[in-house]
């Protein structure tokens, strides 16, 4: 996407009337392209940054010669996942739900994947939506420079913090991610006076043992 990032951003989807992504009613836009490999990833198909196209198999007719191509196939057994949206696309996509917003406390939510791989045109967007008033906040691992952090986290109300494997080792080596980078990140963000809300899944066999949870809470009481 190189010199469009500041434009245009490539998403896998948009899901209205979540509840479980911050506060009130909220638009979550999935963003697609993530740098981590978890196992238990809840959105695999947000993991590739490319545009890809999947066979549903329940739909397939097994005709012949197969098309693979997502506008030909009779059956509809093809589906692309993810596109390319702009900025004044998108806003005006999540403004449909504005009155959801302002009934319920709620607004829009930037997810993933990992934002922060898209984090120009995130933070232009957010910045957007705070002019129309929109609450925003996004869902990130916090695992890039703060240089490129920063920026989006100041544009947002609230950043909902991933946590996941607390040994650095391991959670290089399962889920390719930098935790001292991390660690730091979320140091620097409450430094900042940032709301942030830490999420930790508990996935049995990665995050859900005594070791991890201890170390996950001796983190979050030193960075009050």
């Amino acid at each position: 996407m190189g010199a469009r990032d500041e434009e245009t951003a490539r998403i896998f989807n948009i899901q209205r009337y979540s509840l479980n992504d911050g506060q009130g009613i909220r638009t979550v836009v999935f963003f697609k392209g993530c740098p981590h490999t978890c196992p238990w990833c809840a959105n695999p198909e947000s993991i590739s940054p490319r545009i890809e196209t999947v066979r549903r198999e329940n739909k397939c007719l097994r005709c012949t010669p197969c098309l693979r191509d997502a506008d030909e196939c009779p059956s509809g057994a093809f589906e692309r996942i993810g596109r390319d949206i702009t900025l004044d696309e998108l806003e005006r996509e999540v403004l449909k739900d504005d009155i959801f917003f302002r009934t319920s406390g709620g607004g829009v939510t930037l997810s993933g994947g990992e934002v922060l791989m898209q984090a120009p045109f995130a933070t232009r967007f957010l910045q957007r939506l705070r002019r129309w008033g929109v609450p925003c906040a996004i869902e990130t691992a916090g695992d890039t420079s703060a240089s490129r952090l920063l920026p989006l986290a100041r544009a947002c109300d609230e950043v909902l913090f991933d946590l996941k494997i607390m040994d650095a080792e391991r959670a290089r080596e399962v889920i390719n991610m930098n935790l001292p980078r991390v660690l730091e990140n979320l140091r620097l963000l409450v430094s900042e006076g940032i709301t942030v809300i830490p999420r930790l899944p508990l996935i049995p066999g990665f995050t859900l043992n005594a070791e991890n949870l201890q170390c996950a809470l001796t983190l979050l009481t030193m960075a009050k």
